[in-house]
């Protein structure tokens, strides 16, 4: 019976270690287990992103415009104590004045004063030049009546020595404008065209307000095939020109 106890006891101790070892080790597993977990999730941990923006005006590129030239013009002599003087063989001067005239930098048509500095940009591009010029294409004015009879007897020519002249007069042009003299065309040579004003300064709001006065000398001693009438002449056209470079094209 002493044998059976001790044996079982002895038994029960062994069962005991056994599962104390048994406990052992699955802690050790564990520890284990929670080790390697902790290897997984190092290094960059994904916390989320979100989008950029950013909203910025970006203005039109940079132009050059001109409005306000005539379609016509019509000479005519100064009146005399009020009342317009007749042509009776001797050298009669009649003249006009052309509407005002806007030549500018910008971003929009149409404009009569400078824009904002910033209306438009270049964007670090080189600013085009521009040039304005007046041309005439002949020099012949040809006379009918108002009743439309044509009478060559009345026609005439401007020479250089009697010449087309055309006035520029300047308001409120920006400095980068460099203003031209009067013209007399045709000059010495047949030469038909004449500079008016330069622009190569760039600015984004370069502005010039200018006009014209024109005038020309009917010469004396022309022997009208009609009296009683009113002659009408009928000269060269005069032409406007802005002529816009990019001082890089062909660069």
């Amino acid at each position: 019976m002493k044998g059976s106890q001790l044996g079982r006891k002895v038994l029960a101790m062994l069962v005991a270690l056994l599962a104390s070892a048994a406990m052992s080790f699955s802690t050790i597993g564990l520890v284990s287990a929670s080790s390697e977990e902790e290897r997984d999730t190092a290094g960059p941990i994904d916390a989320g992103d979100g989008a950029t923006s950013s909203s910025v005006v970006v203005p039109p590129w940079c132009a050059w415009y001109l409005n306000g030239s005539a379609e016509s013009i019509d000479l005519s002599p100064a009146l005399v104590a009020g009342t317009e003087p007749k042509y009776i063989g001797e050298a009669l001067t009649v003249s006009a004045d052309s509407p005002d005239m806007y030549a500018y930098i910008g971003s929009e048509v149409a404009q009569t004063e400078a824009m904002a500095a910033d209306n438009c940009s270049w964007f670090g591009a080189t600013p085009w030049n521009a040039e304005f010029t007046v041309e005439i294409d002949g020099t012949a004015f040809v006379a009918n009546t108002s009743g439309g009879a044509r009478d060559a007897a009345m026609d005439f020519s401007v020479t250089d020595e009697e010449p087309i002249s055309i006035t520029p007069a300047f308001t409120d042009c920006g400095p980068g404008f460099t203003e031209g003299p009067a013209s007399q065309l045709p000059e010495a040579g047949g030469i038909l065209s004449a500079n008016v004003w330069t622009n190569t300064s760039g600015q984004t709001n370069d502005f010039c307000n200018f006009r014209f006065s024109y005038s020309v000398t009917i010469p004396a001693n022309l022997v009208p095939s009609y009296g009683g009438t009113t002659y009408i002449w009928t000269g060269p056209n005069i032409t406007h020109t802005v002529t816009v470079t990019d001082p890089d094209a062909g660069a």
